[in-house]
């Protein structure tokens, strides 16, 4: 009797075992099935040569070369008149003359050590009438407006320095650039009937000797 017991008992781990074994097996299929399932995830793969040519082609966007803004077709430029004089904030000129030059408020030395210089003018627009017409500066300076609309809504606009304006009434704008090239070069207001009919005024820049 106690030898069947201790058979009994043996027998009894030993089912035991075997069951656990298959318990483990299937759990090792079952794993490795929802493995096989999953999709496999890859890096993305980066090109870099297209993503620095997008970062490149986005600062070219941003910052681009000054291209020329005057060609020799342009038909609001002209030579400058003979004898011109680029006025200081000295200048002597009448009344009558006055209306016609503009004699800066501010000129300064564009940056230290520079030859060029920085110029502020006025302009006036009122009664359909740009006071003064005429602003003179010397080639490489920096040319800074101040735009003041009086009885109405006027627009200012530099067809050769692809540049255009508008104030509405009392109201004072800000138009500044560097002086590039010589000439003699037309502004207007479009609204106001454009160059054929509205008021027009001349930036004159001049070459330095």
């Amino acid at each position: 009797m106690k030898k069947l017991m201790i058979k009994n008992h043996q027998g009894s781990q030993k089912t035991m075992m075997i069951a656990l074994l298959g318990v483990a097996i299937i759990l090792v299929i079952v794993v490795s099935i929802d493995l096989f399932k999953k999709p496999t995830v890859t890096a993305p793969v980066v090109n870099n040569t297209t993503e620095q040519q997008s970062s490149s082609d986005d600062m070219q966007a941003e910052v681009t070369p000054e291209a020329p803004l005057v060609s020799p077709e342009d038909q609001f430029r002209a030579e400058v008149p003979a004898d011109i004089v680029v006025p200081g904030t000295d200048t002597q000129l009448s009344e009558e003359q006055k209306k016609e030059i503009a004699i800066p408020v501010v000129v300064v030395p564009a940056a230290p050590g520079s030859s060029s210089s920085f110029r502020n003018f006025k302009i006036t627009a009122e009664n359909n009438t740009f006071t003064p017409t005429k602003v003179i500066a010397n080639v490489g300076d920096t040319v800074h407006i101040d735009f003041t609309a009086v009885d109405k809504d006027y627009d200012i606009a530099f067809p050769s320095y692809n540049m255009k304006g508008s104030a509405i009434q009392g109201q004072t704008r800000i138009i500044e650039f560097k002086a590039r090239k010589e000439g003699s070069f037309s502004y207007y207001c479009p609204s106001c009937g454009g160059p054929e009919t509205g008021p027009m005024g001349q930036i004159i820049i001049v070459a330095k000797d």
